[in-house]
């Protein structure tokens, strides 16, 4: 299962947009750019440019979505699936990984994994009122069409399917579903990312 496009823009208007690294907590260890990417690659004073932060998004999209996907075995919905993403996207894969929402949400118990994300509020011992915020809007957001139908899988029929080797694997793929797919992108696509 892949992020849709509503999960990105959720996920950008979160994370917000720098082209300069940050630390948004003195506490943090590494340093932030882009749309929240996080991590010893980004080092401080370095600039990037709006094409290469949707870049690192997408690199970065593709392993919190292998991370859920791996992680949930529960029939889950998109809406789900992009709520976990972006918790996943914010409290990183091994948070994600071991979480009591995974634990719960794979023995059927939706409500109890809803009250989950409810849990993840804090940055370095301290309450931050942005992430209780995020919190409350990725429950709802996880908790809005309980009950759906999960999104179909991929045709690989689809001359649009992300598996199609004519864009050499390379980019993002709007299918007919309008659900956004998030591949990995080639070292080539990431050129210019390095300080």
């Amino acid at each position: 299962m892949y992020i849709s496009a509503n999960g990105v823009d959720f996920i950008k208007g979160f994370e917000g947009l720098s082209l300069k690294a940050y630390k948004a907590l003195p506490t943090e260890k590494y340093w932030t750019i882009g749309y929240g990417h996080y991590g010893a690659d980004v080092s401080p004073g370095m600039v990037i440019t709006e094409a290469q932060a949707e870049a690192m998004l997408t690199v970065d999209l593709g392993s919190y979505c292998r991370a859920v996907d791996q992680s949930v075995t529960f029939n889950k919905t998109q809406n789900q699936f992009d709520a976990m993403t972006s918790l996943c996207y914010n409290i990183g894969t091994g948070g994600f990984r071991g979480s009591t929402l995974v634990t719960k949400l794979n023995k059927g118990d939706v409500k109890g994994a809803a009250d989950e994300f409810l849990k993840w509020t804090k940055s370095g011992g301290v309450v931050i009122q942005g992430l209780v915020t995020r919190r409350k809007k990725e429950r709802a957001l996880f908790l809005n069409g309980y009950g759906d139908v999960p999104v179909d899988p991929i045709d690989p029929t689809d001359p649009t399917n992300p598996n199609d080797p004519d864009d050499g694997g390379k980019g993002i793929v709007i299918n007919n579903n309008n659900t956004l797919l998030i591949k990995m992108l080639l070292s080539d696509a990431l050129h210019g990312w390095k300080r």
